[in-house]
């Protein structure tokens, strides 16, 4: 007679703990630590921005100033009895920043005639009139005139504009060409050699 063998069952005999387990909430620390590298970042994006910062004049430096006038023109200056000489129209000489302030502030003919214009555009904008003087000065319409003078003409006429009124000139002369209000190769030419630029690339990139 066939007997079926018996099987016994160990019990297991480790005890559970009692001590209740700490759940870290590891999903939530690995957020809160890329949120702090966010923010870092930007911090760093915010410092790195480039800030423009208002040029300061200390009263000896020198500032350019181009004669408009033909011949020869003198200023002595207010502050320092330099005596400041042009030679002939189109000439440069650098005017300290104490002397030309006060022919801004005098309302100087060498100023507001003008004899002769500032080259350094941050100089101008500390000055609202002089700014306005020089805005004002060279309207839309007069700068367009230049267009209908000769070469010689033309030239002079653009020597004496100021840096602003300079690149409001190139945008009415661009803009001119790309619509063919000023079709003279001649005269686009011209204006190419004394701006010096290429009124084609300038046209094609504002049309």
């Amino acid at each position: 007679m066939a007997y079926a063998k018996k099987t016994t069952t160990k019990k297991n005999t480790t005890k559970k703990s009692t001590t209740p387990k700490t759940v870290v909430p590891i999903e939530e620390e690995v957020l809160e630590e890329k949120d702090v590298e966010v923010e870092e970042e930007k911090v760093e994006e915010v410092v790195k921005a480039p800030v423009k910062t208002k040029k300061e004049f200390h009263s000896d430096d020198t500032i350019l100033c181009r004669s408009v006038v033909v011949g020869k023109l003198n200023m002595i200056g207010n502050n320092t009895n330099i005596v400041y000489r042009w030679m002939n129209y189109g000439d440069e000489c650098e005017v300290e920043y104490r002397d030309l302030v006060s022919a801004v502030r005098s309302h100087s003919p060498h100023i507001y005639k003008p004899y002769f214009i500032v080259e350094d555009q941050d100089f101008i904008d500390e000055f609202r009139e002089l700014k306005k003087f020089y805005s004002e000065k060279f309207t839309i319409n007069e700068l367009t005139d230049i267009l209908n003078m000769n070469e010689g003409e033309m030239e002079d006429a653009i020597a004496i504009l100021p840096d602003g009124a300079k690149e409001q000139f190139i945008n009415i002369v661009s803009t001119s060409v790309a619509d063919g209000t000023l079709d003279s190769v001649r005269k686009i030419k011209a204006l190419e050699r004394i701006l010096d630029i290429d009124l084609s690339l300038v046209a094609e990139i504002q049309s």
